[in-house]
């Protein structure tokens, strides 16, 4: 009980800490609930809540009518999943093996501490990615 999980499997992913990330995250392959996206979106986050949001008028919409806990950066996920595609379902685009997604809203069921309204994810298929000034990913391949 108080466990979740969905299918396929394939990614590993954190709540990174709230309120401490700044900077521009474009989003290219798919974002709940709008599905595969047709053009980039582009997030301006600072201090861990979105500041701005471009490229989507749906997408920015649906985070304008909630609040600031709905618009917080609550989630960072690796996609580990050979075999996973983008397809535009969120669920498997977010696995696909060299991915990254990011998400905004509730995370309290996996080791945060937000509690929001919403949990929505956004795709970036092939992402370059630096953990304490490491790469570890370079358009979307593992170098580690």
């Amino acid at each position: 009980p108080g466990n979740f999980s969905n299918l396929p499997a394939g990614e590993a992913y954190i709540a990174p800490v709230e309120n401490k990330s700044n900077g521009n995250i474009v989003v290219d392959g798919s974002f709940a609930p709008i599905g595969f996206l047709k053009n980039k979106v582009t997030l301006e986050i600072k201090n861990g809540q979105i500041v701005s949001l471009k490229g989507n008028q749906r997408l920015n919409a649906v985070f304008k009518k909630y609040g600031k806990k709905e618009r917080t950066l609550c989630e960072f996920g690796i996609g580990t999943n050979p075999k996973a595609k983008i397809t535009g379902n969120v669920l498997e685009d977010e696995k696909v093996l060299g991915s990254i997604h990011i998400a905004f809203g509730h995370n309290l069921g996996f080791g945060g501490k937000n509690k929001a309204k919403i949990h929505l994810d956004g795709v970036i298929k092939k992402p370059s990615v630096w953990i304490d000034e490491q790469q570890i990913i370079k358009k979307g391949k593992f170098l580690i």
